[in-house]
C-alpha cells in the first residue's frame, strides 16, 4: 500500500473529484511520503483542537451566556477541515 501511495497521481485526483486544494494538500503533504501514520497523528491533534473549542463553548454555556460567535465559526472551521481531511483520506484509499 505504502508503495501505491508514494506514485499516486494526487494532483489529477484532485481535480478529477473537485477537492478543495489546501485541504487535500494536507492530506497529500503525508500521504506522497507514505505517512500515513503522520496522517492520524494530524487528525489526532485536530480532535483535541474540536475537544478545546468545545470546552471553551460548555464553559461559557455553563456561565450562562452565549459562546461568542468567533468561536463557533472556529469550531466549524476546524471541524469540517478534519473531516474533509479524513473524507479525502478515504478517497484516495478506495483509488488504490
Amino acid at each position: 500500500m505504502i508503495a501505491k501511495l508514494l506514485v499516486f497521481d494526487y494532483e489529477s485526483s484532485r481535480e478529477t473529484n473537485g477537492l478543495n486544494r489546501d485541504i487535500f494538500y494536507r492530506v497529500k503533504k503525508y500521504l506522497v511520503k507514505g505517512d500515513v501514520t503522520g496522517l492520524y497523528v494530524l487528525l489526532e491533534s485536530d480532535m483535541a483542537s474540536i475537544i478545546r473549542q468545545l470546552q471553551t463553548v460548555k464553559t461559557s454555556l455553563d456561565a450562562g451566556t452565549l459562546p461568542g460567535l468567533s468561536l463557533l465559526w472556529r469550531l466549524n472551521q476546524t471541524y469540517s477541515e478534519s473531516l474533509l481531511t479524513g473524507q479525502y483520506t478515504a478517497e484516495v484509499f478506495k483509488s488504490l
